[in-house]
């Protein structure tokens, strides 16, 4: 509800960031990547718009992963074979 009203400007601004020749790996790309998931979260389907505008940098991040990611901590995979854990804490 308070994130709203500012919903439409700060997505125009991210995919304007996105959209203007950010090589793989600058790290604004990823920073950009989890910033849309967690407004889609908070968004549900008011963000579906834009998802024809995110999945494709999405799936190249992907495609040029190294095999690392971040999860939030709710799933572990501490003891799952194939699966490293790395704490930042």
């Amino acid at each position: 509800e308070t994130f709203a009203p500012q919903f439409k400007s700060i997505m125009e601004f991210l995919l304007k960031t996105q959209g203007h020749g950010l090589t793989a790996d600058d790290p604004q790309q990823n920073a950009i990547l989890m910033c849309c998931a967690r407004i889609c979260q908070c968004m549900g389907s008011d963000f579906s718009p834009y998802v024809r505008m995110v999945v494709p940098p999405l799936l190249k991040a992907a495609a040029d992963s190294k095999g690392a990611f971040m999860q939030d901590g709710e799933d572990d995979f501490t003891n799952q074979e194939g699966y490293e854990a790395v704490d930042f804490s």
